[in-house]
């Protein structure tokens, strides 16, 4: 699980060494042998990262652009590492980028829709992929229905063919999960 979001979120061999604290020809071996086994992933990285390279920026599937600080200069004596930063940039924004417009988007269900008024129903934050509300806990059935449909439908918005998943944990206060 670790390695599939390492790759689809970008990383290199080094940081793959580095993040899991192995050896990096052993790193170089283990993306080598994903990549045989996903070649079509491999291509899409390679293809999606080089088209936001000659852009300059990279997109969410919600639409909002986040621009490189790459700039080509063939010159410059370090430019394969900046290109590598960019490209994991790029690469990376597609997935985490477009789960903060789903988060932002089910807030906003959330305190459009809200059939229970703020006194009783209230998102209060989110942390990193999580939100984190405030309810009564006599709604706490209905109140989990309604976090789930708006959860739902924020994903049903940007991931056509691919269903999401979340999990609702109920507490006195937050826990990550």
């Amino acid at each position: 699980k670790s390695l599939n979001f390492a790759v689809v979120y970008g990383t290199s061999a080094k940081g793959l060494a580095y993040n899991f604290n192995m050896p990096l020809d052993k790193a170089r071996e283990l993306l080598k042998k994903y990549f045989d086994a996903y070649p079509v992933l491999a291509v899409f990285l390679k293809m999606f990262g080089q088209r936001c390279l000659d852009k300059g920026y990279t997109v969410t599937l919600g639409g909002r652009k986040r621009f490189l600080s790459f700039e080509l200069n063939p010159a410059a004596q370090e430019q394969y590492k900046e290109q590598g930063k960019a490209l994991r940039q790029a690469v990376n924004t597609l997935p985490q980028g477009t789960s903060a417009d789903m988060i932002k988007q089910a807030l906003i269900f959330m305190y459009f829709n809200n059939p229970f008024g703020l006194e009783n129903f209230r998102p209060l934050l989110t942390v990193h992929d999580e939100i984190v509300v405030e309810f009564k806990q006599d709604i706490l059935e209905q109140a989990k229905e309604f976090i789930a449909d708006c959860m739902k439908r924020s994903g049903e918005l940007f991931m056509k063919l691919i269903p999401t998943a979340f999990n609702i944990s109920v507490g006195n206060f937050w826990i990550k999960d």
